[in-house]
């Protein structure tokens, strides 16, 4: 069965999230996620993942050229294939701009969305947004 582009996974509470999270990286997925949220959910497990982007703030800032580049080198550096996923752990900025970077990544890598503020789930049921500021 083909691998859906771009999928949207919705948590109820933050013990779900951490199976969640574990399922995906077992399945190989590339986890990223912002220190600030790790911190504040308690989720500093994903660290030990060896296939993890941890970006410094989830914001507006985030979605910068320079923030993209830093992501770009880190799945380069991460030896992501096309046919890797890519599983964001976050806020709506973050997602954006996750999905701008899977977007352009190789052609296109699969996007898994995992929003945490309820904000951040309307707006990622919306439509995935794939912008830069």
């Amino acid at each position: 069965m083909k691998k859906k582009a771009q999928e949207i996974i919705y948590i109820n509470d933050f013990d779900e999230l951490q199976s969640i999270v574990e399922e995906l990286a077992g399945d190989g997925a590339i986890l990223m996620s912002a220190k600030n949220l790790l911190k504040a959910a308690g989720l500093g497990f994903i660290k030990k993942f060896a296939r993890s982007i941890i970006v410094k703030k989830d914001g507006e800032k985030c979605k910068s050229l320079h923030s993209t580049s830093k992501i770009l080198d880190g799945l380069v550096s991460l030896n992501a294939a096309r046919q890797s996923s890519m599983a964001v752990i976050g806020g709506g900025t973050l997602g954006d701009c996750a999905a701008f970077c899977a977007s352009i990544y190789k052609r296109g890598m699969r996007l898994v969305l995992v929003p945490t503020p309820l904000l951040s789930m309307i707006a990622a049921a919306g439509g995935g947004k794939t912008a830069l500021n």
